[in-house]
């Protein structure tokens, strides 16, 4: 549960942002960037990173107890998609060439809006192999 919950919290995070504070941050000029960038890194800071780190426990933790009723390949896929989320970030710091929130580049800044979708479509992957993992381990503890 806390896994999922976790994993189900950041995909919400993620696409709250891309579709609240990442077009409002495109738009911005070089005075009202500061507050709109501010306010990006520290739900970053404040919310994500703490989730993100009860996310990869729980997801180790959950792959080393084998729960009764969720296959070791779902266990696999679940740890490969969560290395790919958290991959995901430095790509996109690579691709746009320096952290879209570190000065005013609004060139930039519209690189990392596309790229980051990227990161929503992993996360929202990752919501996927949760909510079956959660049902396979649900269905296997009524059974049993």
């Amino acid at each position: 549960m806390i896994h999922a919950s976790a994993t189900l919290f950041l995909a919400g995070v993620m696409w709250t942002a891309q579709l609240t504070i990442v077009p409002v941050i495109a738009r911005d000029t070089p005075d009202t960037w500061p507050h709109h960038a501010g306010i990006y890194r520290r739900v970053f800071r404040l919310v994500f990173w703490p989730v993100v780190i009860i996310e990869g426990g729980s997801g180790l933790l959950l792959a080393l107890q084998h729960p009764a009723g969720i296959p070791t390949w779902l266990h696999g896929l679940n740890l490969l998609v969560l290395a790919c989320a958290w991959s995901t970030m430095p790509l996109v710091l690579l691709l746009v060439r320096h952290h879209p929130l570190s000065r005013f580049d609004p060139a930039g800044f519209h690189r990392f809006a596309r790229l980051n979708w990227i990161r929503v479509a992993v996360w929202t992957a990752r919501c996927g192999v949760v909510l079956a993992m959660l049902r396979l381990a649900h269905a296997a503890a009524r059974l049993g």
